[in-house]
C-alpha cells in the first residue's frame, strides 16, 4: 500500500508541474507575516484521481489521510493530541488518533498550486512559526489564515515527495533524520536524506 500510494503521489506532483523548492525560495521575498495572492481551487479532484487521469491538471484534495515519513514509517502529529496553537509537531507511530490525520487544501499562488495542510482534530494548519526562513526551526501547528508560511508545494525527484515550505523554501523533514517517536519535524534545506521525504 505504501508503495502505490508514493507512486500515485509522485505522479500527480509530475503532472501538475508543482514548482521546485529552489524556485520557490527565490519567488519568496515577502516578509513572513506577508499574505501572498491566494485562490482556494474548487472543484478539485480527489488526489488518487488526478493520479488515475494524467491529462487532469486541476489541483488535488486529498479526504483526511496520514502523512507518513518515508525514513521512519511515523505520521505527523501533534502531541497529546493538543488543539493549542503554536505547538509544535513531531512524529509519532501511526494510529487512528485524529491528530494524526491531516487534509490538503489545494491553492493556487501565482498560477501554482500549494496546498494547506488542516489537522484534523484541531482544525490547525501545518506552518513555521513567525514565517522564520531558519533551518532546524520546529514546525507548529497554528490557525489557519493566507500567511506565506501556511502553504506548502510538493515535488518530486523521482524518490519520493518532499513538502517544502511556499515561504522559507525548505524541506518538512525530521530533526536529524531521527527513528525516535516524539522526534520534532523540522523544517530544513531540501536534500535526499529519507526524513526529507514524505507519502500520503
Amino acid at each position: 500500500m505504501r508503495a502505490g500510494f508514493g507512486a500515485a503521489l509522485c505522479a500527480v506532483a509530475l503532472v501538475m508541474g508543482l514548482s521546485a523548492p529552489s524556485a520557490t525560495a527565490a519567488d519568496a521575498t515577502a516578509s513572513p507575516r506577508h499574505t501572498p495572492t491566494v485562490q482556494k481551487v474548487d472543484n478539485a479532484v480527489p488526489l488518487a484521481d488526478a493520479a488515475r487521469d494524467p491529462k487532469s491538471d486541476r489541483a488535488a484534495a486529498a479526504a483526511a489521510s496520514h502523512v507518513v515519513n518515508q525514513g521512519s514509517n511515523k505520521c505527523l502529529a501533534v502531541p497529546g493530541g493538543s488543539t493549542a496553537k503554536g505547538t509544535g509537531l513531531v512524529q509519532w507511530p501511526c494510529g487512528t488518533w485524529r491528530d494524526h490525520y491531516w487534509t490538503a487544501e489545494p491553492w493556487s499562488i501565482n498560477g501554482a498550486v500549494y496546498y494547506r495542510f488542516v489537522n484534523a482534530n484541531s482544525g490547525q494548519c501545518l506552518a513555521v512559526p513567525g514565517g522564520s526562513t531558519k533551518a532546524g526551526t520546529q514546525v507548529i501547528q497554528w490557525p489557519c489564515g493566507t500567511w506565506a508560511d501556511h502553504f506548502w508545494g510538493v515535488t518530486t525527484d523521482g524518490k519520493g515527495l518532499h513538502l517544502f515550505n511556499y515561504y522559507s523554501g525548505q524541506c518538512l523533514g525530521v530533526e536529524g533524520g531521527s527513528l525516535a517517536d516524539g522526534a520534532k519535524a523540522i523544517q530544513w534545506g531540501c536534500g535526499t536524506w529519507a526524513d526529507h521525504y514524505w507519502w500520503f
